[in-house]
């Protein structure tokens, strides 16, 4: 049995147990919750791994587990919605295919801790652009 604590004005205590189901619930911070709508899916990136979770019925599809080797701290996905792009805590930053979660390619690494990515298209060129920010900038 665990016990929150909220104190205010007031002070109340809850009692809890810590059961949940880990397919629809998780211990770690979701960092964002990202639309994809091709497949009508939505992807939650929490710790290391990924949900995609169904538009249509609420459940989850499928989980990516230990996708990186460190907690993720930015995610997004290309122009296309066909690559996701994932920073995590250790400053590292990869490519990663949307539909089954396969690495791609390793971008160049921060120093620091991955704070927000950017995946646009050059309007000219059509090629993908990934800007990258860390804390080490």
């Amino acid at each position: 049995m665990l016990r929150l604590v909220f104190g205010g004005k007031s002070v109340w205590f809850y009692d809890y147990d810590k059961n949940y189901n880990p397919v629809a619930a998780d211990e770690n911070t979701v960092i964002s919750c990202r639309y994809v709508k091709d497949t009508l899916c939505f992807f939650t990136p929490t710790g290391n791994k990924i949900k995609i979770w169904s538009a249509l019925n609420g459940d989850v599809e499928k989980i990516y587990m230990d996708i990186t080797p460190n907690e993720i701290s930015a995610f997004d996905f290309d122009y296309l919605q066909k690559r996701m792009i994932i920073g995590d805590t250790k400053g590292n930053i990869a490519l990663y295919n949307t539909a089954n979660g396969a690495k791609m390619k390793t971008l160049t690494k921060h120093a620091g801790e991955v704070t927000h990515l950017l995946a646009t298209q050059h309007p000219e060129s059509k090629t993908d652009v990934f800007i990258t920010y860390g804390l080490d900038n």
